[in-house]
């Protein structure tokens, strides 16, 4: 994928310029880089409470009272070498729930999809159902070839969102699902079982009648019983807090009170690093208007002890979005991915990274299209460390992959996703383990009908992956290939409905749409004419709501 260079508009610099001049203790203005990033970052403390002119909290909504979640069987379900470089070995997508899942307002707000897995390959993925108030944990004992339900909580009347999956292996062998439901303006819970799926129990992590949003868990890599949530609490004001558990997730306490008085949003990321070291990640609006921000970090050197004094991160210009953290537990190397807007090029995935556990901080480029890159996901193995990235493309709504498995060197992000994903909420990044450690994408379809799962293999697509159905569209085929300047691409739909048919290069990127919208089954075709691309080797995909099949055609001048 090719980089681009952008141009800063004046404006962008007016901006910051009219903002600094009111603003005492404020940073001086600096030159701008292309990327929208000031010249050199500082790292100083900004002050509590600094916050733009006029700005006044809303006020938070009164609590509401009501039963407590409920373990629930659902009526009708039944019950490690390092990776290699990914050189397309993704296979079809598999289906893990067919149904519609919840979204909430506002869009891309909170987590509403989770996955984790175990050392030995077994996967769970977890999501909302349509009508908000129960969460599903689907489980795959075969790869992410198949999955069925697992467990579920009901919450009565209220909306499960702030989905987090940890599986935690040791002496005792435990699944922990985080969530937060809409009782109590955003009560926090946290469901355990053992790996069996049995022993079930919902523990409070945080339940009164505090307002409480954007809640992140991670796990202690060092010792799984070690449990660490942060949350974004609106009292009024916007600050941000964490919890941990050293009893196996049964009782929960803050090391330290208040984590950033942030004063806006800061929809914190949370994860383990090595040596001890947690590191809390958000975006820090305190003394802007808009929403060019930079970002803090809040660092445990002692497995959340205590914590040092917030650092900022960066000084970008432009609008970003909120970050993610992602952190090796075999070395010093921390990474936080976030999506900012260039204006004419749209929203593009950027990342600092730090090789000395969070001291010093690089800024550099993931991934720049002229698409709309959003919504990044990031997870480190456990066997390596190494760190699968995956985004959401709009418009188009694609999955992109990315990896690094040396500190900051990102490869070039494929596209994986054989349906179109939902713009609402993010996917997840993952890994599974299947005679070694493999990347791994669980993601939702369009309009957020559809749970799906990818992942890359390398021992190959037909030794892992179920044979389609027969409600799937047949492989389409071209000729003449290779072609010159022109070729027909046949192929058939099994029924009528919505179908688009694309061209993609051998990095899965989108060169052509032959036809898109509703089209009528049957055997189809239609021309494509290639004399404008280069020579090379091609994809074909047909893509339909029940799934998606791809063909080669070789283009040579």
């Amino acid at each position: 994928m090719q980089h681009k260079t952008f141009a800063v508009v004046a404006a962008a610099l007016l901006c910051v310029l009219a903002w600094a001049a009111p603003n005492a203790g404020a940073e001086r203005p600096v030159a701008i880089s292309a990327d929208g990033e000031a010249a050199a970052p500082t790292r100083t403390v900004l002050v509590p409470g600094d916050i733009p002119a006029g700005y006044e909290p809303p006020p938070p909504p009164a609590p509401t009272q009501g039963e407590p979640p409920q373990l629930v069987e659902v009526e009708g379900e039944a019950e490690s070498g390092g990776p290699a470089e990914p050189s397309p070995l993704w296979g079809p997508d598999v289906t893990v729930f067919d149904g519609h899942l919840k979204y909430i307002t506002p869009l891309k707000s909170e987590r509403m999809i989770a996955y984790d897995g175990t050392s030995d390959g077994v996967l769970f993925a977890a999501f909302t159902v349509q009508n908000g108030d129960t969460a599903k944990i689907y489980r795959s004992t075969d790869g992410g070839n198949t999955w069925a339900y697992w467990n579920a909580i009901l919450h009565a009347g209220n909306v499960l969102s702030s989905l987090e999956l940890v599986v935690a292996e040791g002496d005792s062998d435990f699944v922990f699902f985080f969530f937060k439901s809409s009782a109590g303006n955003g009560d926090i819970y946290v469901g355990r079982w053992n790996m069996s799926g049995g022993g079930g129990s919902i523990t409070s992590v945080k339940v009164d009648s505090d307002t409480v949003a954007n809640v992140s868990a991670c796990r202690d890599l060092e010792d799984q019983y070690y449990l660490y949530v942060a949350y974004e609490l609106r009292n009024g004001e916007y600050n941000m807090y964490q919890l941990r558990s050293t009893d196996y997730g049964k009782t929960w306490a803050s090391t330290v009170g208040q984590v950033v008085d942030n004063q806006t949003p800061p929809k914190p990321d949370i994860c383990h690093g090595n040596g001890g070291n947690i590191y809390i990640v958000m975006r820090d609006l305190r003394q802007s208007s808009t929403d060019s921000a930079s970002f803090r970090v809040r660092q445990s050197t002692n497995r959340g002890t205590t914590w040092q004094t917030s650092r900022q991160v960066g000084t970008p210009v432009v609008t970003v979005a909120d970050p993610v953290v992602g952190a090796r537990h075999t070395n010093s190397t921390v990474w936080l991915v976030h999506a900012r807007n260039l204006s004419a090029s749209g929203w593009d995935i950027y990342c600092y990274s730090s090789v000395d556990s969070g001291r010093t901080w690089d800024f550099r480029s993931v991934a720049n299209t002229d698409s709309a890159e959003q919504m990044p996901s990031i997870a480190s193995s456990r066997g390596t460390g190494s760190a699968t990235l995956c985004y959401a493309v709009t418009p188009g709504e694609s999955i992109m992959f990315t990896w690094a498995s040396n500190d900051t060197n990102w490869t070039t992000p494929v596209r994986v996703s054989d349906h179109q994903t939902t713009n609402f909420f993010a996917p997840q990044a993952g890994w599974m383990t299947v005679g070694g450690s493999y990347s791994c994408v669980l993601y939702a379809g369009y309009t957020a009908v559809g749970l799906y799962f990818d992942g890359f293999d390398m021992t190959g697509v037909e030794e892992r992956r179920p044979v389609a159905d027969a409600a799937r569209p047949a492989a389409p085929a071209a000729r003449p290939s290779p072609a010159l300047e022109q070729t027909v691409i046949s192929y058939s739909l099994p029924r009528t409905g919505h179908a688009r048919v694309s061209v993609l290069d051998i990095a899965g990127r989108e060169v052509a749409v032959l036809e898109q919208g509703t089209l009528t089954a049957g055997n189809r075709s239609v021309a494509w004419d290639c004399r404008e691309v280069p020579a090379g080797v091609y994809l074909i995909r047909v893509e339909t709501t029940t799934g998606s099949q791809t063909g080669r055609l070789v283009v040579s001048h």
